[in-house]
């Protein structure tokens, strides 16, 4: 018996799992997805084509002829599906550490009571000269209750961007992150003020339209030297 009528005996009595094979040819596209990037996408529709043309010369009719086809399919589906995920999640990434005092409105809360800190995502804004969303840790202290969802906080931080594994396989927080569109990741200096209440209209820059535009541009008027640190990223003074 040859090599070719094993495998062909072992999955003529597998047939019933042949289907199984449709998410692990996906997952195949993901992965090389994960260790090359999109920039690779040639070399994915290459190795489909080439399957594809391989499965002709497979004798007509065999469960080894259908796997094949099955991975030259569901290969490039795979990686363009995590591919547009990826380009649909995009968002800037800060590009050096940053310190400096922003506005942000909190998206959500996490208590991380084994680290003693509180995680907070915060949406910064267009004119914040940050990235749209960032993550900042902030000490038991620091935290009040009212840092709840949907309000609006003043504060102090050092910035950083999403940090890659430390080594090789190890946990890519930057990856996560950019998934997550968190472009910073960092923690609170000093005191953390709540500039508005959650029940309160947001009076970020990019929802500032109406009534309480006025309000806020005499925040910002008030604290001229404070908002310009905010909003300047680029030069890196504060």
């Amino acid at each position: 018996m040859t090599l070719f009528q094993a495998v062909e005996n072992w999955l003529d009595r597998e047939r019933d799992q042949l289907p199984l094979w449709l998410p692990v040819g996906i997952g195949f596209g993901i992965a090389i997805w994960q260790s090359g990037g999109t920039s690779i996408w040639i070399g994915v529709l290459v190795t489909s084509i080439a399957l594809s043309v391989f499965s002709l010369l497979i004798p007509l009719g065999s469960r080894f002829r259908q796997i094949v086809q099955i991975f030259s399919l569901t290969l490039p589906i795979g990686f363009s599906l995590i591919a547009l995920r990826s380009d649909a999640v995009a968002q800037p990434v800060l590009g050096k550490i940053w310190v400096g005092e922003f506005y942000g409105r909190v998206d959500s809360v996490e208590n991380i009571s084994a680290r003693d800190v509180f995680r907070l995502r915060l949406a910064t804004g267009p004119e914040s000269g940050l990235p749209p969303f960032v993550r900042v840790n902030l000490k038991p202290e620091q935290f009040r209750e009212s840092f709840q969802p949907g309000s609006i906080l003043r504060l102090r931080a050092r910035l950083m961007p999403p940090a890659g594994p430390a080594l090789p396989g190890g946990y890519d927080f930057a990856r996560r992150a950019w998934f997550q569109q968190i472009g910073a990741a960092g923690s609170a200096l000093g005191e953390v003020q709540l500039y508005q209440p959650a029940s309160g209209r947001p009076l970020l820059a990019s929802q500032r339209e109406g009534p309480n535009k006025p309000h806020i541009g005499e925040d910002a008027r008030g604290h001229r030297g404070h908002w310009r640190c905010a909003c300047d990223r680029r030069s890196g003074t504060y």
